[in-house]
């Protein structure tokens, strides 16, 4: 297996794989309600310079497991670095406010990730329109969750919300199964 870890830059725009000096990586995800966690060790070596709100990309044998941004960093007296970052569902875990009718959990998706500026992916249509759905002051986090127990409920069909590596997409947790 070839692992890549790309750290860019906010500041500068710069780009490099801190691979080579990673001790270990841990990435946790969960099927609904958190966003998925990337911590990894690096030695600190060769002018490697990077802070919080900087962009990292894991990838496993080419394939991308990861997208999200440094949310802390604490370095000990040995130049070794502890890392969190997280995936933008981090940034649902704001509150709002929405009043929706007759709007999908796609769809509903849709126009909380417009409002917060985050990317989208494939957001599988539901087939059923939520009549009603209004929250007030709650997590987005919480909105997006009730709209999928609202579709669940109503259809019979359990759904996925999750950052795909950079990329907020609903999935009808059937279409999921990997085959062995």
């Amino acid at each position: 297996m070839t692992y890549e870890l790309i750290i860019v830059e906010k500041r500068t725009g710069k780009a490099w794989d801190a691979a080579p000096q990673v001790q270990n990586v841990n990435y946790t995800t969960n099927r609904t309600g958190s966003p998925g966690t990337l911590k990894f060790t690096i030695i600190a070596s060769g002018g490697i310079s990077f802070v919080e709100g900087d962009t990292v990309r894991f990838s496993v044998d080419g394939q991308p497991v990861f997208l999200g941004w440094v949310f802390t960093k604490t370095r000990d007296r040995y130049a070794v670095i502890d890392v969190v970052c997280y995936d933008q569902l981090r940034y649902l875990k704001a509150s709002a406010s929405y009043c929706f009718t007759g709007r999908t959990a796609g769809e509903i998706i849709q126009e909380i990730a417009g409002d917060f500026q985050l990317q989208t992916g494939a957001l599988d249509d539901t087939g059923y329109a939520i009549p009603s759905l209004i929250m007030e002051e709650k997590t987005c986090l919480d909105i997006i969750s009730t709209a999928l127990q609202k579709t669940l409920l109503a259809t019979g069909t359990l759904y996925t919300f999750f950052d795909d590596a950079g990329a907020l997409s609903l999935r009808e947790a059937g279409s999921m199964i990997a085959n062995g």
